[in-house]
């Protein structure tokens, strides 16, 4: 995917949509517009119900209007509000910020009105939460997210799988019993598990308890 189109003057009047004037490849640029436009859509975000560490913990949520292509997204003055969060690749903990060497891997994006489709930006990161491995390895189970919001409203501490060709390999390994919010799709992870991989297989684990603290319920 290449290029966003922007507006050369980022301190425009609330509402303003992209404009077709420049055009940026850079992630850290990109991200950085969509959280400064955040501010004028607060009303957007303040509906998804978020916790408070959704915004403290790795950062800010940021918004643009997008137009999907495929599994990818580019951002457009013609496309649709979207929410958009960071791929960060490398942390610490979940209540740090992003390590001064570990970049944006990627932006992921979707509709508040449809967070189980959502989008990316170029597709190099298979999870969000992937960079916090080291410190899920710590605990005997690990959650999965079936949306961004999913994982969002959970304070970002667990795992949401953006491309699970790649990424189920690398959950599966860890050994850790996977804990979904519900059956139907705890039932898409083990078909999925067992699409990618030729024996091992989880254990998955139903627990319908939600919301911040949700992911941290085995601690």
């Amino acid at each position: 995917m290449t290029g966003l189109v922007i507006a050369s003057d980022l301190t425009t009047e609330p509402g303003t949509r992209f404009s077709s004037t420049h055009v940026w490849n850079d992630l850290d640029e990109e991200w950085a517009i969509t959280v400064g436009k955040a501010r004028r859509f607060r009303p957007v975000i303040d509906q998804l119900d978020l916790p408070h560490t959704a915004f403290v913990a790795w950062g800010s949520v940021g918004i643009a209007h997008i137009v999907p292509d495929s599994h990818f997204f580019q951002f457009h003055d013609d496309g649709e509000l979207a929410i958009i969060i960071a791929a960060h690749d490398g942390f610490v903990s979940k209540w740090q910020d992003p390590l001064p060497d570990a970049p944006i891997g990627d932006l992921v994006a979707f509709y508040p009105d449809n967070p189980h489709r959502f989008y990316v930006r170029r597709g190099d990161m298979w999870a969000l939460g992937s960079g916090l491995l080291d410190d899920l390895l710590m605990r005997p189970e690990i959650w999965l997210f079936e949306t961004p919001l999913d994982w969002l409203r959970a304070g970002r501490d667990g795992l949401c799988v953006l491309d699970w060709r790649r990424g189920i390999a690398p959950i599966v390994s860890l050994g850790r019993r996977l804990n979904v919010q519900n059956a139907a799709f705890g039932q898409t992870v083990e078909r999925r598990s067992r699409a990618y991989l030729d024996s091992l297989m989880p254990e998955i684990f139903v627990d319908a308890s939600f919301g911040f603290g949700a992911a941290r319920s085995g601690e």
